[in-house]
């Protein structure tokens, strides 16, 4: 792939180019200068039709895609593994599309994952302290937060967080693709 550029958006420039450094990745702003005869261009998320035919072709690497920030993964678990319980990443909201409002109600996870067993971690972000006040009210679940942690751009702690967690769940949302992507 030494050829292959890819534009992003500059919040994931450092984690694709740790995850695939024969890959050049610039920000999607960046203005490229490429020969049109000598180039072709393709939307990233149609590589999959190209590298992956048959499915046993997606046997074939059992690797994580991206790889967190090892620096942010340890200043994350100082944070998070001072506990024995099982530690599972929460997002339960996804991106509203028209009258479809995307999220699961807070509280149904603390029934899945009791308190006496389960340290619930957010992965969400936008405001949630409503949220984080009914699941203690209703269900005495804390949910635990990283304070002055910006869940919207931060995606090398976001990285961090997920790989400190045993498990992570989440509705069809960016949270769980990138949970996939990070093994």
């Amino acid at each position: 792939f030494s050829n292959l550029i890819v534009t992003v958006d500059d919040k994931l420039i450092d984690i694709m180019k740790r995850s695939m450094p024969n890959i050049q990745f610039l920000s999607r702003f960046q203005e490229i200068q490429v020969d049109p005869t000598k180039t072709k261009h393709i939307l990233l998320t149609s590589l999959g039709k190209i590298f992956r035919k048959k499915t046993d072709d997606f046997k074939s690497n059992q690797n994580p895609w991206l790889l967190a920030s090892n620096q942010k993964v340890k200043e994350i678990s100082k944070l998070i593994n001072k506990t024995k319980k099982i530690k599972v990443g929460l997002s339960w909201k996804g991106a509203s599309q028209g009258e479809l409002k995307r999220h699961i109600d807070i509280t149904q996870f603390a029934e899945i994952f009791p308190s006496e067993k389960f340290l619930l971690i957010n992965l969400q972000h936008g405001d949630i302290e409503e949220e984080k006040q009914k699941l203690f009210k209703d269900k005495n679940h804390k949910l635990f937060c990283i304070d002055k942690f910006d869940y919207r751009n931060d995606l090398e702690g976001i990285a961090g967080i997920i790989n400190n967690c045993d498990l992570v769940a989440s509705l069809g949302n960016t949270t769980a693709h990138f949970s996939s992507a990070l093994g």
